[in-house]
């Protein structure tokens, strides 16, 4: 059963985000381990008018297990945020990870589909 009184805090915007490039989020690995994860990446693919499409790549440490899943990220200015990363690749500087985004750009539109 889900609890409707569930309230999810809108996510930053595209802008918000490609703002924050090259900057150090503080990712939560699990209940007791955190690390340092820098956004390495923008990358802005806008197909549509109506979805704005971009994607998000973390370089985290190399001991960092390279696992899909929902993470708590904390930011200085963006603040804390959970997203889906997916771990994309490794190498000597670490695991990177990717957050990809499909949001649709005006409400009203939703609503005709």
């Amino acid at each position: 059963m889900i609890d409707a009184a569930i309230v999810v805090a809108p996510l930053p915007s595209r802008r918000a985000f490609a703002a924050e490039l090259h900057s150090t989020f503080r990712m939560q690995l699990d209940a007791a381990t955190t690390c340092d994860a820098e956004m390495v990446e923008f990358t802005d693919s806008r197909a549509s008018d109506a979805y704005e499409q971009f994607a998000l790549t973390f370089l985290a440490p190399p001991a960092t297990p390279p696992l899909q899943k929902m993470y708590q990220l904390d930011h200085p200015r963006l603040g804390s945020i959970e997203l889906l990363l997916v771990p994309i690749g490794r190498d000597a500087r670490g695991v990177y990870l990717q957050a990809a985004f499909n949001r649709l750009l005006d409400a009203s539109i939703s609503e005709d589909l």
